[in-house]
């Protein structure tokens, strides 16, 4: 007989008027799952309710993406989510929190964590930018979502779709219906606008402070690297350099979204973790 899987809850908070949607499941000390971009919460959907066992998941969409509110006028910036990421905490009385960040989660998280050391227990780094000196691949990422034809291509769902494909190196798990789930978001106008502003918005200059202060901090730090990412792998290379400390784990026939590519091992790296 195969093993129920826990149930996993929808909800709402707000914060400075802004509908902040999550998913969650089980009890006990918080962890807290960080998306990056294209992505949002689903990005979690099968790693929230085994880990519950260890904890109290959360996994909230940021501003911008999935089901929140994804206001025009706001700045997308990383002191932006970094913002509404201290809001969703606090509004959820959230005291000291576990952290597993991906992609934009990372500095958005990793920024929030540096600036209340006292509220955090744990770090778990996935691929992820936090140095100043963008890779050429980021660039040309950045430098995409300025040139009119390619950014209203880079945020359609032919865009989206090429993304999340390109992401993985494990092709066969980026089925159809997966990608469409992906894409169902970017319907929005206001979702592909935020994206784009997120990347128009997004500079080298709020990362400066983050590694200094990282290096700092006494709490367990984890580095978990799909290696196959042709975008971030070589920041979690120099982020390792910097943190000798951090446990690193490193995923072979992995890409850059490893909840997708090799989620059944980063399960196993997860529970050990919070074991």
């Amino acid at each position: 007989m195969s093993q129920e899987k826990p149930a996993i809850s929808s909800g709402f908070t707000s914060i400075n008027g802004i509908n902040i949607h999550y998913l969650y499941a089980g009890e006990g000390n918080p962890i807290v799952l960080l998306h990056g971009i294209p992505t949002y919460s689903y990005l979690w959907r099968n790693i929230i309710g085994p880990l519950s066992a260890k904890g109290r998941v959360l996994a909230p969409d940021l501003p911008g993406y999935g089901l929140s509110d994804k206001p025009v006028d706001a700045p997308y910036t990383t002191d932006f989510f970094t913002d509404a990421l201290n809001g969703f905490i606090d509004a959820l009385g959230l005291d000291k929190i576990s952290l597993v960040v991906h992609d934009l989660g990372g500095p958005v998280g990793m920024l929030w964590a540096v600036n209340h050391v006292d509220r955090v227990e744990r770090i778990v780094i996935l691929n992820t930018l936090v140095y100043p000196h963008f890779s050429l691949s980021m660039k040309l990422l950045l430098l995409s979502a300025r040139i009119p034809g390619l950014r209203n291509w880079l945020s359609g769902l032919s865009g989206i779709a090429y993304t999340m494909k390109w992401g993985v190196y494990n092709l066969d798990v980026m089925t159809p219906e997966l990608i469409s789930s992906y894409q169902a978001p970017f319907k929005d106008i206001n979702t592909r606008h935020a994206y784009i502003k997120t990347l128009t918005a997004m500079k080298p200059d709020i990362l400066t402070e983050i590694v200094p202060k990282l290096i700092k901090m006494n709490q367990p730090i984890h580095l978990v690297c799909g290696e196959k990412d042709n975008l971030l792998s070589g920041e979690m290379h120099q982020l390792k350099k910097y943190l000798p400390e951090a446990g690193y784990i490193s995923i072979n026939d992995c890409g850059h979204f490893v909840p997708e590519d090799q989620t059944e091992k980063l399960l196993e790296v997860l529970t050990e973790l919070f074991a």
